[in-house]
């Protein structure tokens, strides 16, 4: 078994370029996830964490959540006015886990063609380093 340790940082910004008919810019935002997997032959089980600086508020206006329940003063902001006593925000955006599991069938049908040549005696067209 073998595994890895993973980070990934990434930074979006726009520059302040209006993208909006009231000309209000997009923010300037920065995300990053963490994680570990582990490889057993041809699986890989990865657990991860991924967070973002963008608010809930933004995150709402730009992503036009249209799943978002959750309510508050504090999510009012000149993207995301609300009805200026209260406005809502997105769980779209902010920390979470994730889990994947993954197969890598190029390496089964790397494996599987080099069974079938041994079995048939054909030559294979996998290097011969592989053969052995």
């Amino acid at each position: 078994m073998a595994w890895n340790l993973g980070f990934v940082y990434g930074v979006t910004q726009f520059a302040g370029f209006p993208n909006f008919t009231a000309g209000i810019p997009e923010p300037s935002y920065n995300t990053w996830n963490v994680g570990v997997g582990f490889t057993y032959k041809v699986f890989t089980l990865d657990l991860r964490y991924y967070d973002t600086d963008l608010s809930k508020a933004s995150c709402n206006a730009f992503t036009s959540d249209y799943s978002t329940r959750n309510v508050s003063p504090a999510f009012v902001t000149a993207i995301n006015p609300g009805n200026g006593v209260a406005a809502y925000g997105s769980n779209w955006g902010g920390a979470a886990g994730g889990v994947k599991f993954s197969a890598d069938l190029t390496a089964l049908t790397s494996l599987m063609e080099l069974v079938l040549s041994r079995l048939t005696g054909r030559q294979s067209d996998l290097p011969p380093f592989c053969l052995r």
